[in-house]
């Protein structure tokens, strides 16, 4: 273990060996007057007890937890707070062999150099499994209190072990958030089912929410912890419909072609060859985009919502009398926002500075470009390249 001392206003101190005496942690920082017993440890650590499945140790402990100091009348004193458990099936002999043949994966050979060989080598000291029963009577603690000052409630499981996989669980992947977020409900044809997008939004977004996160910690100076959820990730992407709904009742709906529920026009659009995505998002940008079309009308955004259909059509049918890619060199020049939907392999061609070479390998630059900085790009190290290195570190 690096450390037995973790934490700074929760702190907790691990002591005991495999097949010592006891295991036990100590936890300061606990409030005065908070109700506590045994009884409140014990349900966490019957769930960790060994013996109890195949997959675990068939050591046979009862692992009652005694509550030391800290805890008087039944509540915290305010005091640190001893808690162990006994190691009552302990056979040492089997481990008399490993003295000086140490197990690979394990950290007999580590803790022997670390400590002279005066370490506990029997049932792996303090390199035991056993060990992290101290962590959960202090994780324990930490549950009750986040509930009964915070009201925080942890919720954990396992859901795959060995092959053996648990139904019923949402798996926390990203397509599976796109739709029990109520994104791939408003996506789509209106008439048929639920679209999920091609690519993963919920990991991707995570991943630029937690940097900008780490980011605001940095800035400020503080530092700390960054906890980013995929589920509010996504939610908090539907904050402007979740909002409408919310206070007005409006409950959003799909569109056609990809439509805004506000904007009109802005979607997707038929033309002599391909579609275009269209987004008028202002009154400057359908005076442009109205002038080269040669509409005529429909001149404030609120006009254009009002008579949605009628401005579809003509825009439909303006939209016909060219290409997509027609139409795009030909609004862009003007500001108006439009593009023609390209497959992967068309974006790629259209944009051969954002391909790099990496070795062998083709990819993606990175979309951070920072000036007087140019970052390399490597292929990944193939298989046992680093393996001699790793072995004497």
């Amino acid at each position: 273990m690096p450390g037995n001392i973790y934490g700074e206003r929760f702190v907790v101190m691990s002591f005991g060996e495999s097949h010592g005496k006891a295991v036990g942690i100590v936890v300061d920082g606990v409030p005065a007057g908070m109700a506590l017993s045994e009884a409140d440890i014990q349900p966490d650590l019957d769930r960790r007890r060994p013996g109890q499945s195949i997959v675990t140790t068939q050591r046979k402990e009862g692992d009652v937890v005694e509550i030391m100091s800290g805890v008087f009348g039944g509540r915290t004193t305010g005091a640190p707070i001893m808690m162990m458990i006994r190691n009552l099936d302990v056979d040492s002999r089997s481990y008399e062999a490993m003295v000086n043949t140490p197990r690979p994966s394990h950290a007999d050979l580590t803790h022997k150099t670390k400590y002279g060989g005066f370490n506990d080598y029997r049932g792996s000291g303090r390199a035991s499994a056993r060990v992290t029963a101290g962590f959960v009577m202090a994780g324990a603690i930490a549950k009750k209190l986040l509930s009964e000052t915070l009201g925080i409630e942890i919720i954990a499981y396992t859901l795959e072990l060995g092959g053996l996989r648990a139904e019923g669980f949402s798996e926390a992947l990203t397509r599976i958030f796109q739709a029990a977020t109520g994104v791939a409900a408003l996506t789509g044809d209106p008439c048929g089912p639920p679209v999920l997008p091609g690519y993963s939004s919920a990991d991707n977004s995570a991943g630029l929410t937690a940097a900008l996160g780490l980011l605001a910690q940095i800035v400020s100076g503080r530092g700390g912890q960054i906890d980013v959820s995929l589920r509010d990730v996504m939610l908090s992407q539907l904050n402007y419909r979740a909002s409408a709904y919310l206070n007005e009742g409006v409950e959003p709906r799909r569109l056609p072609l990809g439509a805004h529920s506000y904007y009109v026009p802005a979607q997707m659009f038929p033309t002599s060859g391909g579609y275009l995505a269209l987004f008028i998002t202002h009154d400057g940008f359908w005076r442009s985009f109205a002038a080269e079309a040669g509409i005529e009308g429909f001149a404030t955004m609120a006009e254009r919502a009002s008579r949605r259909d009628e401005v579809l059509a003509a825009v439909t049918a303006v939209l016909a009398s060219d290409t997509a890619a027609g139409w795009e060199s030909r609004l862009r020049p003007l500001g108006v926002p439009a593009a023609a939907v390209r497959t992967l392999p068309e974006a790629l061609a259209a944009t051969p500075q954002a391909v790099v070479d990496a070795g062998p390998f083709r990819l993606v630059r990175s979309p951070i470009q920072v000036t007087g900085y140019q970052p390399s790009y490597r292929p990944p190290p193939r298989l046992g390249e680093h393996g001699g290195l790793l072995a004497h570190s």
